[in-house]
């Protein structure tokens, strides 16, 4: 079992309640980007922290981005070398949905390059889903350009294989309960079962659990 203490609660937005979710409003005027660009939002994955594992297109689209939304575990010193100048950066950490999401969609229908810095992949953990549900609602564009996630760094710093014939030919990627709860028949002890290697993201001490 490997622990990954470089991700926190943080880096899922708060949950999005009923009554925070976007309503649909009759247009009363131009409020698209100009026709050279249409809005849009890209979802970067940051890789495990280190801005030189960084995929190639993820680096470009931050060199030239002229709003960043950057998860709450990632720290903005580390990355403010690829910014160009004049861009905005804008820490997401301890924001709900409600909080940045209407910045988000304003800048992107501004005209404006707007990257959301995701920890590790978008994918995982990263509460993608909502995100990506509420630019549908805004009739926005989206797209991810994936990242090294946190787990795979943590084995090629081992020098390690994750599935050794004979020994591990699965590996469960999971996470101890925070914000969100773990869903019935995911508990560690339920997991644990499967006798195969787990991967703990998001998890401060799992032996807690």
């Amino acid at each position: 079992m490997a622990t990954d203490p470089s991700h926190g609660d943080d880096d899922v937005p708060l949950p999005l309640k009923a009554d925070e979710a976007p309503q649909s409003e009759p247009e009363t005027g131009p409020t698209s980007a100009p026709p050279s660009r249409r809005p849009k939002v890209w979802f970067v994955g940051a890789g495990p922290g280190d801005p030189d594992l960084l995929t190639v297109k993820g680096r470009r689209l931050l060199e030239t981005a002229d709003t960043v939304f950057y998860s709450g575990s990632l720290t903005a010193d580390g990355w403010l070398s690829l910014a160009k100048p004049g861009s905005d950066w804008r820490s997401t950490a301890r924001l709900s949905l409600r909080q940045f999401m209407p910045e988000m969609v304003e800048a992107a229908r501004a005209g404006r390059q707007v990257v959301r810095l995701a920890s590790g992949d978008p994918a995982l953990f990263g509460a993608l889903g909502a995100l990506t549900e509420w630019l549908g609602r805004e009739r926005i564009e989206y797209e991810v350009v994936p990242g090294v996630s946190s787990f795979l760094a943590a084995a090629a710093a081992l020098g390690g294989e994750l599935t050794i014939p004979e020994v591990a030919q699965s590996v469960i990627i999971t996470r101890t309960a925070g914000r969100a709860p773990m869903p019935e028949g995911e508990q560690l002890a339920d997991l644990a079962r499967h006798g195969t290697r787990g991967l703990f993201e998001l998890a401060r001490n799992p032996r807690a659990h």
